[in-house]
């Protein structure tokens, strides 16, 4: 057997210089006999992760080692080469520790899975989502920095939708053009009536996370619905007596890319989706914000370009009596019905806040 020098190792210890030390089992071999360092082999595993190789050959891979690099940086442990044998060994090696913590950081199944019957929980693979709801796991290891990007890898279902109070002049267009409303309103530039809200976008969160090595993973952010009228906003934004329409136009976007995606640069280690927050205005999908220990957060940043196709347009025409929102999309026949000039707006308006549906 190889002798170590004593006299050597000791300087080894005082300099660790380990950026100028090869992988030598002789080194191993003397941590783990009467100069074991665990702070040294650490910094050697840094360096070599043919270390673990070496251990375990020699039947030297200790709980004290594996809890110690798990405590230092679990990611260390993604990148060992486990054999069988050290994944049936290692199982018993994780006593007290908390595995559901960074169970996600392994590829390897059958340790993910040794690892789940040992300590009865659902096992999940590194970065791949869970198929059942016993055991959801929010954290993605990212071996390098990089962009992760929101959005949705599946088709899209979005709207816009345009809310306003319609001129008189307008109105009065309209009734002699002897069109429907919606027909009418199409035609007119609709999108331009906007005085009380115009939104344009998702009302549901993104489904889908892009990691920086290109890989999508499903994901399921936590959220909170936001309470939207649409009536009851534009009867309080609007005047007594004015008509307003709410007008909208549904579309489709077709897979990952082809709606708007939201992107973050992160460092290194473990992104945990439960502190992304979803931003909305009105009920629609603005932005993201990743939240950070101290308090503050990073904002996402928006990619702006998309593909889709339109799906239908429908709008309703309403009068605001001072009390609700009553919808007159078919005016022309009420007016007629009841005879009243449908050229004099002033009769128009008083007839209307005296009808009743």
């Amino acid at each position: 057997m190889v002798t170590f020098p004593s006299e050597l190792w000791r300087t080894l210890c005082r300099n660790i210089q380990l950026e100028l030390i090869e992988f030598q089992p002789q080194l191993v071999q003397a941590l783990e006999e009467d100069y074991r360092s665990p702070d040294l082999l650490f910094k050697l595993v840094e360096k070599n992760l043919e270390v673990f190789d070496y251990l375990e050959m020699e039947e030297k891979f200790i709980s004290q080692i594996f809890k110690r690099v798990v405590a230092k940086d679990p990611s260390k442990i993604r990148k060992m080469e486990w054999s069988y044998t050290l994944s049936d060994s290692i199982v018993g090696l994780t006593e007290g520790l908390n595995i559901q913590k960074f169970i996600n950081l392994f590829e390897v199944s059958d340790f993910a899975e040794a690892l789940a019957e040992r300590y009865s929980f659902e096992s999940v693979i590194f970065n791949s989502p869970t198929e059942t709801e016993v055991f959801k796991s929010t954290e993605y290891y990212l071996a390098e920095p990089g962009l992760v990007t929101l959005g949705y890898d599946r088709n899209c279902y979005l709207s816009e939708k345009v809310a306003g109070e319609i001129s008189d002049e307008t109105l009065l267009e309209f009734l002699e053009s002897g069109e429907g409303w919606s027909d009418f309103i199409w035609s007119n530039s609709w999108f331009d009536f906007a005085s009380i809200f115009h939104t344009y976008g998702m009302g549901e969160p993104a489904t889908d996370m892009q990691l920086p090595n290109g890989k999508l993973v499903e994901i399921s952010l936590n959220y909170e619905f936001p309470h939207v009228d649409d009536q009851e906003e534009c009867l309080s934004s609007s005047e007594k007596g004015s008509f307003v329409h709410i007008s909208a136009s549904d579309e489709k976007a077709y897979g990952w890319g082809k709606w708007k995606t939201y992107s973050l640069e992160v460092p290194a280690g473990v992104i945990d989706i439960a502190k992304i927050s979803v931003q909305f205005e009105g009920d629609i999908v603005y932005g993201y914000r990743y939240h950070l220990p101290d308090g503050t957060f990073d904002s996402f940043e928006e990619n702006p370009d998309y593909q889709t196709t339109g799906q239908g347009f429908s709008s309703t025409l309403y009068f605001n009596n001072g009390k609700e929102l009553i919808e007159v999309d078919e005016l022309s026949e009420l007016l007629e019905e009841n005879e009243i000039d449908s050229t004099d707006i002033k009769a128009i308006r008083k007839f209307l806040m005296q009808y009743t549906p």
